[in-house]
């Protein structure tokens, strides 16, 4: 696993280079609106980002490259029940408590995965670039009302 990496500006560039896709204005809008933003967005949030450096792009646009940063390993989405996922990038581990009730999600610091991803990679040879950790249960303040 790399600590090393690009400078937000030039994120995901390499990788659509390397898969044989243009950089359009668009991407880069969405690419540059991922890579500056410290938490989670949900693609009404980022199109919003995006469209203060590429103002045309639209709805259409940012779904079908958020599919495509997917395919390609750039982005991961978080399915939080009935509501829009929200994207993350996919570049180094992140970690998760996730209420069931309410859909916040709790970012922490701590890894325990990483004795599980050096067991892994001595067990099978596989070499990780990432993690993603996710802890569903229910937060402080939903236990603190009933349960509906």
């Amino acid at each position: 696993m790399s600590s090393e990496n690009p400078p937000s500006s030039l994120w995901g560039h390499d990788v659509l280079e390397a898969h044989g896709h243009r950089l359009t204005a668009s991407r880069r809008a969405i690419l540059a609106a991922l890579s500056n933003q410290a938490s989670h967005l949900n693609p009404t949030q980022i199109l919003e980002v995006a469209r203060r450096q590429h103002a045309r792009l639209n709805l259409a646009s940012l779904y079908r490259n958020l599919t495509l940063f997917t395919r390609l390993g750039l982005v991961r989405p978080l399915y939080m029940g009935e509501s829009q996922p929200q994207y993350i990038r996919n570049d180094q581990p992140h970690h998760h408590a996730i209420c069931v009730r309410c859909n916040i999600i709790l970012d922490f610091d701590e890894c325990a995965a990483s004795g599980l991803e050096k067991l892994v990679a001595g067990r099978y040879g596989f070499q990780s670039s990432s993690h993603l950790l996710e802890i569903y249960g229910v937060c402080q303040s939903c236990q603190a009302k009933p349960a509906v």
